[in-house]
């Protein structure tokens, strides 16, 4: 199993030179396969344990994704109608799916911890359980071996926003810091002022991939680099800080990206919750927000976005210098204007629209259902 999966990708073939990242899925696979690991760095890993107060009351109990992203997860029946959920539905999905797989459950193939009685969520004990069972601070609790196993691995480190909107996060990884501690596994645990995803990116650059240069062995690097050859990625290597004032921000890009960013992709990586662009062809503005299925509209060079960025703060561009005139940005100017935008899910129906009107200036906005997603500016 574990060739093919790796076949399509460009890694060395020598002892200890592949590393795995992500969150608890990442924690998972080094703690039962430790042999296939040399490093290990999760980034903001969720789902390290779980609690049933808070998968059934969500936000109030400070978990987004529980409560109503249940509900509306129960209530998907078809593939299509996944594409087009909330985000919290979606993940919902996913982890059932990974943690509780039921074969034949068509179509998503999971095991569900709850059930519908009304509006109200129940909990299945037996899936929940299961569920329980699989996450990594409970795996630890259960069975020593996996203290072993992680202590195989040469390199192991881990981080988390200590302003992440999910409060569980921070929480069981610091439980998890103390069981590793109090076991001997040599690791490095670390805080820092952000929330689940702005500063994923940067500190993709300066703390994960230096991480995985110092720990892992590898070929010469010209065996390996995709952009390693004449006109590859060296004009790449620009670098810009762009300063954000907490709330609404007028930016544009100030460099060349090597992967084109789209809307999500933006917000993710500035830590904004709406990213908002004007249509050229229809004079009219178009909204994205992070809770919207797919990833948006591309992001241009040469246009502005208006960005909702609740924390502010400092974000490093990397990128190549544009070549194009009419492709850079012109720089900022300051303003006291305001936007707003209105998103949720509705009832799906053909050819509908979502009309908004702003009650203190009359303006009206409006926007299509797509899927169940609208979002009007």
């Amino acid at each position: 199993m574990w060739t093919p999966i790796i076949a399509p990708f460009l890694t060395a073939e020598v002892e200890g030179s592949r590393g795995t990242r992500w969150g608890a899925g990442a924690f998972r696979l080094a703690m039962k396969h430790p042999e296939l690991y040399n490093a290990l760095y999760p980034m903001s890993a969720g789902l390290m344990d779980a609690d049933l107060t808070q998968q059934i009351e969500g936000r109030s109990a400070g978990y987004p994704f529980g409560g109503q992203g249940w509900v509306e997860a129960l209530k998907l029946t078809t593939m299509e109608e996944l594409s087009s959920a909330a985000v919290s539905a979606y993940y919902n999905v996913s982890i059932s799916a990974a943690f509780v797989p039921n074969p034949e459950n068509p179509p998503f193939f999971a095991g569900f911890s709850f059930r519908l009685v009304g509006m109200q969520l129940v909990p299945i004990e037996p899936l929940w359980n299961v569920l329980l069972a699989r996450t990594p601070i409970r795996m630890l609790q259960q069975n020593p071996i996996y203290y072993q196993n992680l202590a195989q691995i040469e390199s192991i480190q881990f981080d988390v926003g200590i302003l992440d909107s999910s409060k569980d996060i921070p929480a069981n990884l610091r439980v998890l810091d103390q069981l590793l501690a109090e076991a001997g596994v040599p690791h490095l645990y670390e805080e820092y002022v952000g929330t689940h995803s702005n500063r994923i990116a940067s500190r993709m650059e300066s703390e994960v991939l230096p991480f995985f240069s110092r720990a892992l062995v590898g070929q010469d690097a010209t065996e390996l680099d995709p952009f390693s050859s004449p006109g590859g990625s060296d004009e790449f290597k620009a670098s810009f800080s762009l300063n954000l004032q907490p709330g609404l921000n007028m930016v544009a890009l100030p460099l060349r990206p090597l992967v084109p960013y789209t809307a999500r992709s933006f917000a993710s990586e500035l830590g904004a919750t709406a990213v908002i662009r004007l249509d050229a062809a229809t004079q009219r503005f178009v909204g994205f927000t992070v809770d919207a299925p797919g990833d948006g509209f591309p992001i241009e060079g040469g246009q502005g976005y208006i960005v909702n960025v609740p924390e502010g703060g400092t974000v490093h561009f990397t990128g190549a210098a544009w070549s194009d005139e009419s492709a850079a940005p012109a720089v900022p100017t300051a303003n006291t204007n305001w936007a707003f935008i209105v998103s949720g899910h509705a009832a799906p129906r053909e050819a509908a629209t979502v009309w908004v009107r702003n009650l203190r200036t009359g303006s009206v906005a409006r926007a299509p259902i797509q899927g169940r997603y609208f979002a009007a500016v």
